[in-house]
């Protein structure tokens, strides 16, 4: 959980509101405080299973072949378009601009490589589809 996060949810009172709560899940020790994803805000906050997943991640030899992941466009877990901005791509005047239910994103090491637009009606490709490592 990030600033960015909430900031995105557009929850009442944004991050302040949720902070005490982040904080006290802190102290009880049912969440952790820290900075696991460069980048983003310096008040981050994720579950202990989440944070040993997350080294887990960054550790993990895959053999050259790129990890796919599938995830509602609206998803949390998904960061594009909410904390992080989508990508661009000088061929490509048309990004992805919603998170929106019924739509998702393939995202491969991490990076988005294809939307699929809600219903299936249309398929965008990244630019992370192009890079070679992932195309191959």
């Amino acid at each position: 959980m990030t600033r960015e996060a909430v900031l995105a949810e557009g929850l009442a009172g944004g991050f302040a509101s949720v902070y005490p709560v982040l904080k006290a899940m802190e102290e009880a020790g049912r969440a952790r405080r820290g900075y696991f994803v460069a980048g983003l805000g310096a008040a981050q906050f994720a579950l202990p299973g989440a944070v040993d997943r997350l080294r887990a991640a960054r550790e993990s030899d895959l053999e050259g072949s790129p990890e796919i992941v599938i995830l509602a466009a609206a998803d949390p877990a998904q960061p594009y378009g909410a904390t992080l901005p989508w990508p661009r791509d000088e061929e490509v005047d048309r990004l992805p601009l919603a998170r929106v239910p019924g739509a998702y994103v393939v995202l491969a090491d991490g990076a988005p490589a294809l939307y699929v637009e809600r219903g299936g009606r249309g398929l965008l490709t990244l630019p992370a589809l192009a890079e070679p490592e992932i195309a191959s």
